[in-house]
C-alpha cells in the first residue's frame, strides 16, 4: 500500500514538472512573437509618417531640392529601421542558441 502511494506521488510530481516545462501558458506570447509584433507596429508607424509627410509635401509649396532631401531622409529612416529590426531578430536568435548550448552542456 505504501509503495503504491509513493509511486502515485512520484508519477504526479513527474507529470506536473513535465507540464510546467513543456507547456507554457497559452496566454503568454513567446519572445519572438512579441518582437515581431513590436517590429510590425514600428513599420506601420513609419509608414503612416511617410504618408503624412508625402501629403504635407504635396500641399506645401516647397522647392524641389528640399522635397528630395525629405524623401531621401525618409528612405534613410526606413533603411535604418529595417537594419535595426534585422539586428534585433539576429540578437534574439543568438541568445536562444547560447541558452540552448548552455542547457545542452549541463
Amino acid at each position: 500500500m505504501r509503495r503504491a502511494f509513493w509511486n502515485l506521488i512520484a508519477v504526479f510530481l513527474l507529470t506536473s514538472l513535465g507540464h510546467l516545462n513543456a507547456g507554457q501558458n497559452p496566454h503568454v506570447k513567446s519572445e519572438k512573437q512579441q518582437l515581431k509584433e513590436r517590429q510590425q507596429a514600428a513599420r506601420k508607424l513609419l509608414s503612416r509618417q511617410e504618408i503624412n509627410t508625402n501629403r504635407a509635401l504635396k500641399q506645401a509649396r516647397i522647392p524641389g531640392s528640399q522635397r528630395s532631401q525629405v524623401r531621401h531622409q525618409m528612405k534613410r529612416e526606413k533603411h535604418q529601421l529595417r537594419d535595426r529590426q534585422r539586428d534585433e531578430m539576429q540578437s534574439l536568435k543568438d541568445r536562444r542558441n547560447i541558452i540552448k548550448e548552455r542547457s545542452g552542456r549541463s
